[in-house]
């Protein structure tokens, strides 16, 4: 019982390697990872990706290192609103409230508020009902960013090797997303506006 891995292309591109595996689960047909591994200097791997398909794969894989895009993003980051995790949503959306934040668009799940976008002023934020017990200390809190060209801007931060994510759906949140990490490893959400 088990993934039995196949090794089934390997392509080396400059310091980069394009990968296909094929994992076999026992009575299934096979499952394909592409994956794109960055190499140090001792051959050692230093970054690995994965992707859904070969196509998205070879198109990071084209934009890696090259400092360039083929088509400029229109516009780079338009906005940004810190995302937190809380607790109690509705303890923190009355808190924030004593404080003069008002509260936007909301999002319920069974009848239970699950996300909040509060605002005062040109400030944003939104809250988020935490699945799991709240730590000050963790990486409860990270920043969603806006852009109107995603994939343009995607396109530009992978060719300047950033470490970025396809572009997914976000619902209930934005339709279109993806997400970045910052050279401390801290979760950017990057997200097109919806109309």
């Amino acid at each position: 019982m088990g993934l039995q891995p196949r090794l089934r292309t390997v392509r080396p591109a400059g310091d980069r390697v394009l990968v296909e595996i094929a994992l076999s689960p026992e009575g299934d047909g096979d499952l394909v990872v592409w994956m794109v591994l960055t190499l140090d200097e001792s051959g050692e791997v230093r970054e690995l990706h994965g992707y859904p398909s070969e196509g998205a794969a070879a198109h990071d894989l084209a934009l890696l290192g090259t400092g360039a895009t083929r088509t400029p993003p229109t516009a780079l980051v338009e906005g940004l609103a810190p995302f937190v995790h809380v607790s109690d949503i509705v303890a923190s959306v009355a808190f924030y409230g004593l404080l003069g934040f008002v509260v936007g668009d909301t999002y319920e799940e069974d009848g239970e508020l699950r996300w909040a976008a509060l605002s005062v002023g040109g400030s944003t934020f939104m809250l988020a009902q935490a699945d799991d017990v709240v730590d000050p200390n963790a990486d409860t809190i990270f920043f969603y960013l806006y852009a109107s060209d995603l994939v343009g801007l995607r396109d530009h931060l992978v060719a300047h090797g950033a470490t970025v994510g396809p572009i997914v759906d976000g619902t209930p949140g934005p339709r279109r997303q993806m997400r970045v990490t910052d050279p401390d490893g801290f979760c950017l959400m990057v997200a097109s506006p919806d109309p």
